[in-house]
């Protein structure tokens, strides 16, 4: 498989509003130790921009992090990062979380991390037919005699040890002959509680080990 390319990873908390006053700005602008930018009623990631939102945004662009926050909903997301970059990812979610007045007793709703990727596979074929082949031939009587695979994509879920975990993985874009393959996995924690410094930092590294080991598998013919 060439080098994947991450084309994001954030982290998502429903069910909290976070930086909702105006000390936990102040507090957070000094404890994230770079500039921020805030901007008042942009567009929210997950919201499509048919639909008016309005919310906040925290950019730390020399970071290329961005909060984005339209209650109940927060997003704490770093585009095109490298696995270096998890660590400051983790700091900065954390750094949300502490600075923000939110009362003891309030605990997110719903807690999930996700990852989007593209890679390029080892093979000289379209991304369609590739996952055609990997995901589905063996499942396909005579797909390999009679029948030419020419398409295919899949989606999957599976669980266990608290953590509910969606994989999408599809070609990358409409043209047929295009060999990227786009990849999504989401990692859905069930316990409804804010995770510490570290636990931020582990399940970002987690989410990232399993995505690059599940894309690498596949390319190898081990799924």
């Amino acid at each position: 498989m060439e080098t994947a390319e991450v084309l994001k990873i954030n982290l998502v908390l429903v069910g909290v509003d976070l930086l909702n006053g105006g000390e936990d700005a102040i507090k957070f602008r000094r404890a994230v130790g770079t500039d921020v930018v805030v901007a008042e009623g942009g567009p929210i990631l997950g919201v499509p921009v048919s639909i008016p939102a309005l919310g906040r945004t925290f950019a730390l662009n020399k970071d290329r992090i961005t909060l984005s926050l339209s209650p109940p909903r927060s997003v704490i997301e770093r585009d095109y990062p490298d696995y270096d970059d998890l660590e400051r990812l983790a700091d900065v979610a954390y750094i949300a979380i502490t600075t923000s007045a939110i009362p003891g007793e309030i605990q997110p709703q719903a807690l999930g991390y996700n990852i989007e990727l593209v890679y390029e596979p080892d093979v000289n074929e379209p991304a369609s037919e590739y996952l055609a082949e990997r995901l589905f031939a063996s499942k396909v009587p005579g797909a390999n005699e009679q029948w030419k695979l020419v398409g295919g994509s899949g989606k999957l879920r599976f669980e266990g040890e608290g953590k509910v975990w969606r994989v999408a993985i599809e070609p990358r874009f409409n043209d047929e002959n295009d060999p990227r393959v786009f990849f999504t996995m989401n990692m859905h924690i069930s316990e409804m509680r804010f995770p510490s410094r570290n636990e931020i930092r582990e399940s970002f590294q987690e989410i990232w080990g399993q995505a690059h080991d599940f894309t690498s598998g596949l390319d190898a013919g081990a799924l």
